[in-house]
């Protein structure tokens, strides 16, 4: 049984400040509670961008190891549909 924790705990204004000092405390507790509200539970998931060095420090330290990568694009649809490329495209 997988857990997933969504919400991000860290204000966007605190990111980067002493993270790793209390960051991976934080992270530490929070894998702890849901341990304790889910005792069957036998892995769990994170994520962070590639960028975020501290946290990916952090996820190191606690023996948490890549499973999964992605790519996110995003685009204005106007541009997509107005793009000569897409004029050239067959269905």
């Amino acid at each position: 049984m997988r857990r997933r924790r969504w919400r991000r705990a860290i204000r966007v204004c605190g990111r980067n400040i002493r993270l790793t000092a209390w960051g991976g405390w934080l992270k530490a507790a929070n894998i702890r509670e849901i341990q304790r509200l889910n005792p069957h539970a036998t892995g769990i998931r994170t994520q962070n961008a590639d960028s975020n060095g501290a946290m990916l420090k952090i996820n190191s330290a606690l023996g948490v190891r890549p499973f999964m990568a992605s790519t996110v694009w995003r685009a204005n649809v106007t541009r997509v549909l107005d793009s000569p490329e897409r004029a050239t495209a067959r269905p």
